[in-house]
């Protein structure tokens, strides 16, 4: 019999657990939480207001939710969806 048929089977594996944290996904309505003075959300801003962990460092913006008011978004990552949401509500992305 071979051995790795011998040896037991233990634990999990996902890859690089620390990594895969390092990503923070935000919904668009989850601005409406932000300061009315905030004009520019960036990671800096979300991390300061509580949306996103303080070991972020990707950020990617999902379409959930309404946008009320003209924001400058910069993310990483933003849906289609969500851009057309900031758009229209006057603001501007921008990919970084």
């Amino acid at each position: 019999m071979p051995m790795f048929r011998k040896v037991a089977k233990r634990g999990f594996s996902a890859g690089d657990y620390s990594a895969q944290k390092k990503v923070a996904i935000v919904n668009i309505g989850a601005f409406a939480k932000l300061n009315a003075g905030v004009a520019i959300v960036n990671l800096d801003t979300l991390i300061s207001a509580g949306l996103i962990p303080r070991r972020s460092q990707i950020v990617r913006v999902l379409g959930g939710g309404e946008l009320t008011r003209a924001l400058t978004v910069e993310a990483s990552h933003v849906t289609r969806s969500a851009a057309q949401k900031i758009e229209a509500a006057g603001g501007k992305v921008v990919l970084g």
